[in-house]
């Protein structure tokens, strides 16, 4: 049976939890958000959501090119791997995933721990650049479109920064939504 400290430890925790949500419920206007979340368009966020459940599938296979000459590992347990290294990435703000990944590997495959850290930022570096690449490609895609934006409204700094937005946004969403949004921001 758990010690007394244990239940003690779990009311504390759940009190410390309850508060924070009745903080957080005195600082948003509840009917607010459930009437902006009442107007998403669920079939929009369909590849997202498609892209979200790809996204680890697709580092695993990567983590699992990179280690294949070193050591064979599952490419199930890789997946699990990455899903729980970003779910710790969520928790802990300094990229304890990845510190958990390799972590994980010294562990379990017994591989050097410094060299599995250096093979799971080498597939971070991967990920940088291909959004570096997808960034390039959007500013080659869109610099017309830009330039002809600030120079016709005769923006400013801040305004050039939002229009810049608006025409990223401009590609995914409609013109409309894009709009608000930058307006919002």
């Amino acid at each position: 049976m758990p010690s007394k400290s244990f239940f003690l430890k779990i009311a504390i925790n759940t009190s410390i939890g309850i508060f924070l949500i009745l903080v957080w419920l005195r600082f948003v206007n509840l009917s607010e958000i459930l009437t902006t979340l009442s107007r998403v368009e669920i079939i929009k966020l369909l590849p997202l959501f498609l892209f979200m459940l790809a996204s680890p599938i697709i580092r695993a296979l990567r983590l699992k090119v990179i280690l294949s000459p070193i050591q064979k590992i599952s490419f199930k347990d890789l997946i699990f791997l990455n899903g729980v290294a970003t779910m710790l990435n969520f928790f802990i703000p300094i990229r304890g995933g990845e510190i958990a990944k390799g972590v994980y590997l010294h562990s379990n495959y017994r591989l050097p721990f410094g060299k599995s850290i250096v093979w799971i930022f080498l597939d971070r570096f991967i990920d940088f650049l291909a959004v570096l690449v997808l960034a390039a490609i959007l500013l080659i895609t869109a610099t017309s479109s830009i330039i002809a934006a600030i120079s016709s409204n005769n923006a400013k700094k801040p305004d050039a920064i939002l229009i810049v937005l608006e025409t990223a946004l401009n590609y995914f969403f409609e013109r409309k939504s894009a709009l608000a949004l930058c307006l919002f921001i």
